[in-house]
């Protein structure tokens, strides 16, 4: 599978429960960081994703969150803005997620298999902090 040429990144992250309200800011740091080490631009901020969560939005520029969400919800509104994001628009090269299981928590671990082949063919590097 070919790659995209490293252009842009989004950025996704999801808390089913809601309660780590600290942790998406330390998540978009390290998007931040990595953004630079793969040569692709990058605009969220730690301030924007906690003005995010507390306007109970989903996507804002290069950031997604779903927060409050679960896991094992293969639809959700942030990941669903995402894949069409980086379906679209050719120039997002790469998408940043926490943890593997920030994408997708699914009963089925095939499923999230699935959304993750989704993005690797269209060329979309994922980076996890792992």
């Amino acid at each position: 599978m070919a790659t995209r040429a490293p252009q842009r990144s989004s950025f996704y992250t999801r808390d089913s429960g809601g309660e780590h309200e600290n942790t998406p800011g330390e998540y978009v740091e390290w998007a931040i960081r990595t953004a630079t080490e793969h040569g692709v631009r990058f605009t969220g901020t730690a301030s924007q994703i906690e003005q995010m969560i507390r306007s109970n939005l989903h996507h804002e520029g290069d950031v997604f969150l779903d927060f409050g969400v679960k896991g094992n919800l293969l639809s959700r509104p942030a990941l669903d803005a995402m894949l069409r994001t980086a379906e679209a628009e050719a120039a997002v090269s790469h998408v940043f997620i926490p943890r593997r299981d920030r994408l997708a928590r699914p009963d089925d671990p095939s499923d999230g298999m699935q959304i993750e082949n989704r993005l690797r063919r269209r060329g979309v590097t994922l980076v996890y902090m792992d």
